[in-house]
């Protein structure tokens, strides 16, 4: 059996299998739904972490608002991919966990999109990063929720349990099968109230066949995910020396959390 603390290295396989971001999956929009209401105009000639990077989807994007530097941190042997998609002389690669970060006062924003619900040392991370950040700076991030999908919950944990030990290639396989299944979900979600409705019909039925698979095995692969309520929210930052917090929920199934130092 995988361990928990295995998943960074889950996503570094992942994305050597999945190693592009074109269509709507990878377009500066759809990085845009995850974050706001934050604005990415602030981060021009800004210096910047994003945590997590994988194959460099976040981190091409945040390119485009013009940073003065972004520092892409991915653990996983996925930073090779992120070195291939990336090329810019802005752009810095760190490969080590984020639970390592030692820099002080360094960055004025920091993003993670998608990746601290795969880590049970949550915790660690936002200290970290929180340390690395210069006062007045903001630190932007992405969770699962869990509220509003609890049924959604319970079956993907127990799918899971199955999954996170299965050969790459035969989860490769079932998730082209859940993928078809899935036009027969979105149909329904016009119907009846579905868990995940507003984002089947928003976001996940605008991507590309190959993605919907990428995001499919994104959520069935990796060995660890917690879906946060909006009190874990409030208990993870509880302790925090900060200004101000924001938690913003997205579509009744995930929070965007805006935290300033």
């Amino acid at each position: 059996m995988k361990k928990k603390t295995d998943s960074y290295k889950d996503f570094g396989k992942q994305f050597k299998l999945y190693n592009n971001f074109k269509g709507n999956f990878g377009k500066k929009k759809t990085i845009e739904y995850y974050i706001k209401p934050f604005d990415l105009k602030k981060i021009r000639n800004k210096t910047i972490l994003d945590i997590g990077a994988g194959a460099g989807r976040i981190t091409k994007n945040l390119l485009r608002f013009k940073p003065r530097k972004i520092y892409s941190l991915e653990p996983s042997e996925a930073i090779e991919v992120a070195k291939k998609n990336i090329k810019n002389k802005k752009v810095f690669f760190l490969n080590f966990k984020g639970e390592k970060l030692k820099y002080k006062n360094k960055f004025d924003y920091i993003f993670s999109i998608g990746v601290l619900h795969h880590t049970p040392n949550i915790k660690i991370i936002l200290k970290k990063a929180l340390n690395s950040l210069k006062s007045n700076g903001e630190f932007v991030f992405w969770l699962y929720g869990y509220e509003n999908i609890k049924s959604y919950v319970l079956l993907i944990n127990l799918l899971r349990k199955i999954t996170i030990n299965m050969p790459d290639k035969l989860l490769i396989f079932l998730s082209i099968i859940l993928n078809f299944f899935s036009y027969f979900y979105f149909v329904l979600c016009f119907f009846f109230n579905m868990p995940l409705k507003n984002y089947f019909t928003k976001l996940f039925n605008n991507f590309s066949f190959s993605k919907r698979n990428l995001i499919i095995f994104d959520q069935l692969n990796p060995v660890y995910a917690k879906y946060y309520s909006y009190k874990d929210i409030l208990k993870l930052t509880k302790n925090l020396k900060i200004k101000n917090l924001r938690i913003i929920n997205k579509d009744n199934y995930s929070w965007t959390v805006i935290i300033k130092k």
